[in-house]
């Protein structure tokens, strides 16, 4: 019998609260689990710590004997990873919670499983749910209950997980992509971080034409110290505390990965492929690595003696500052209690430098994230697509890993013209007659 009252969550964005058949979606749901036997729940996505609290609505003393069962959707392959690490987390803490019958599989295809049903069986009792919501989803829902034996339902259900992947036997082999979406998800991000020093303090406030008049002046022998690169030529406090001023922080080691030859250059950002992004990690590991122990060795220093150190220096810095800027004739703008101020740089650095994920993201020249799945927003992904056919039609047929890849893998001629339209066109009929295999990314 289908029930008179549908059930909401958020129910006052329509401003629904309070009507007579309209009743709260999550209570619905716990008061449904709370005397289950069995639930059975499809979604096209999960969100695991909100589905593991309403599954242990059901109280503890029922169970070992409650089966459990959740099956969603996945239409990207290259998300099955990270889907099938969040479904085993799932099982497992429900495992952990005390239920003894517990399944948990993704269901892939060519077309994303996207069915949203939940079945809660008290003995002999079926309650079903069916609408808009997906397992342990917090959007504005509607969903509809009825109660009864539903045979079509059951054996859709039963069919479901016959053909989902349960995450507790080996991890399927991963789909090669056969569309352009995902082609561009079995690649991440690349985020140049900046290298802006956070360990220069500005003592003085130079105009923009003054720097030209005494950079040819100012030399680390006149002004000890001091940061030329920076825009008023800044103390810098590694030099002060470090005998020798080990991390060149005006320096680069990205150049030598060939960040730029390895990538496209995207309205998201820099996009490469999973090779190309494992090559880029690898090379710049053991570069992290020493850069971290070299932060962690001027912690150290400046959590010590290195703060007096650093008062002394920057005692000298500032008269030497203040000669050479009076022998060039600058003025230099105020500072508003600049001792304070240091003392609060020195005091902030020590507490920077006492974080160990603080030193990390210090070590850190670039951040790299998977592609995000934007391919529910038609105008991200117009955005998206354009801008990378266009960067490489516009670099054929030059220099570059990927450039080069691109070409082999479509049979380009050599020094033949095409915009991108016509590349997004043939690499899409590629992909629709052959998959995209990691070994045409090659050198």
């Amino acid at each position: 019998m289908i029930s008179e009252t549908i059930h909401v969550s958020h129910a006052d964005i329509l401003q629904l609260d309070g009507h007579a058949y309209v009743s709260d979606l999550k209570d619905a749901f716990r008061e449904a689990a709370e005397k289950a036997t069995a639930i059975e729940i499809l979604g096209g996505y999960v969100s695991v710590d909100s589905t593991i609290a309403l599954l242990k609505t059901v109280p503890r003393s029922r169970r070992a004997a409650c089966q459990i069962r959740v099956a969603i959707g996945l239409d990207a392959s290259a998300k099955l990873k990270q889907n099938w690490a969040d479904l085993r987390r799932l099982h497992d803490a429900l495992r952990k919670a005390g239920f003894k019958k517990v399944t948990a599989s993704v269901i892939t295809g060519r077309r994303h499983f996207h069915t949203k049903l939940f079945h809660f069986l008290r003995t002999t009792h079926h309650v079903w749910f069916v609408g808009s919501a997906n397992p342990g989803s917090d959007r504005h829902e509607l969903m509809v209950s009825f109660t009864g034996r539903h045979k079509a339902l059951k054996e859709y259900i039963d069919a479901a997980f016959a053909v989902g992947h349960e995450v507790t036997k080996p991890f399927p082999p991963r789909q090669l992509p056969k569309d352009l979406r995902e082609f561009f998800l079995t690649g991440s991000l690349i985020h140049r971080i900046s290298r802006q020093s956070p360990f220069t303090f500005d003592a003085f406030r130079l105009d923009p034409e003054d720097r030209a008049k005494i950079m040819r002046a100012l030399t680390a022998a006149v002004v000890p110290h001091a940061r030329p690169t920076t825009q008023g030529f800044a103390f810098g406090l590694r030099s002060a505390v470090e005998t020798v001023d080990i991390l060149d922080e005006d320096g680069d080691d990205i150049g030598r990965v060939q960040v730029r030859l390895n990538s496209v250059d995207t309205v998201l950002g820099l996009w490469a492929p999973r090779p190309f992004i494992e090559d880029i990690k690898a090379q710049l590991a053991a570069s992290e690595e020493s850069r971290v122990v070299e932060l962690q060795r001027f912690a150290e220093k400046l959590s010590g003696d290195g703060a007096k150190r650093a008062r002394a220096a920057f005692s000298d810095y500032l008269t030497s500052m203040e000669r050479l800027l009076a022998d060039n004739g600058i003025k230099p703008k105020p500072v508003a209690q600049r001792d304070a101020a240091f003392e609060r740089f020195l005091a902030s650095r020590q507490r920077m430098l006492a974080d160990e994920t603080a030193i990390a993201r210090l070590a850190r020249r670039l951040e790299i994230m998977d592609m995000p799945d934007i391919w529910y927003d038609p105008s991200a992904v117009e955005a998206f697509e354009t801008g990378f056919f266009s960067e490489v039609a516009y670099r054929l047929p030059g220099p570059g890993r990927i450039i080069k890849s691109i070409a082999r893998g479509l049979s380009l001629p050599e020094q033949a013209y095409l915009d991108g339209k016509t590349l997004r066109e043939q690499l899409e009929r590629r992909l629709e007659r052959q998959a995209w295999r990691d070994a045409e990314w090659a050198a």
